[in-house]
C-alpha cells in the first residue's frame, strides 16, 4: 500500500514533437474531410436517386405520348387526300399547295391538343416526389416526330411545296422582285430543287 508508482521519463525531441502534432492534424484535417463528402454525397446521393427517377418518369411520359401520337397521327391524314387542290405538283402555283400544308397542319394542331388531353388524364406517378415540369410530359420532341412521321401524304405536300417555293422565292423573296433590285442579272443560283430539274 505504501508503494508509489514510478512514471517512467519520456523525453521528446523538438523534431519529434513537431511531426506528432503534424500527424494529429493530418489527421484531424482528414477526418474532417471525410466528414463533409460524406455529408455531401448523402445530399448528392439523394439528388442523383431523385434525378434518375424523374428520367424514369420522363420516359413514362415519352411512352404515353408515343401510343397516343401513333394512334392520333393517322387522323389528320384520313381527312385529307393526297391532295385537295392539286391532284400534282409540276405545273401548280405554291399558294394552293400553301393552303393545303396549312390546313393540315391545322388539323394537326388540334389532334395534338386532343393528344396532350388524353395525356393529361394517364396517372403517371411523380416518381422524383418534387413534381418537377418534365419537358416530355407535354409531348416533346418525340410526340412531334412521330405525329410528322407517320403522315406520308403531308410529306409529300410539304416536300412538293419545298420544291415549288425555291423556284419562287430566294432568301424568302419573290425572285422577280429580287430580279428588280437588280441582284439576279445572270439567273437563279442553283438551289437543290433547281439542280433536280
Amino acid at each position: 500500500m505504501g508503494r508509489k508508482m514510478k512514471i517512467p521519463e519520456v523525453t521528446v525531441e523538438p523534431e519529434e514533437a513537431l511531426g506528432l502534432i503534424e500527424l494529429m492534424v493530418a489527421v484531424f484535417t482528414i477526418a474532417y474531410v471525410l466528414s463533409g463528402l460524406f455529408h455531401h454525397f448523402r445530399k448528392d446521393l439523394k439528388w442523383a436517386v431523385t434525378y434518375g427517377l424523374n428520367l424514369i418518369e420522363a420516359g413514362l411520359w415519352a411512352a404515353v405520348f408515343s401510343v397516343l401520337a401513333i394512334w392520333g397521327a393517322a387522323v389528320p391524314e384520313l381527312l385529307f387526300s393526297k391532295y385537295i387542290f392539286t391532284p400534282e405538283v409540276e405545273g401548280k402555283k405554291w399558294p394552293q399547295l400553301l393552303f393545303e400544308v396549312v390546313l393540315q397542319a391545322a388539323a394537326n394542331g388540334a389532334v395534338s391538343q386532343v393528344v396532350v388531353d388524353l395525356a393529361k388524364k394517364v396517372p403517371v406517378p411523380d416518381l422524383g416526389e418534387d413534381k418537377k415540369a418534365l419537358s416530355a410530359s407535354t409531348g416533346g420532341v418525340i410526340f412531334g416526330f412521330l405525329q410528322l412521321s407517320r403522315q406520308n401524304a403531308w410529306k409529300a405536300k410539304i416536300a412538293g411545296l419545298d420544291k415549288l417555293l425555291d423556284a419562287s422565292f430566294m432568301m424568302g423573296l419573290p425572285v422577280p422582285f429580287i430580279k428588280l433590285l437588280g441582284f439576279l442579272e445572270g439567273g437563279l443560283p442553283e438551289t437543290a430543287a433547281t439542280a433536280a430539274n
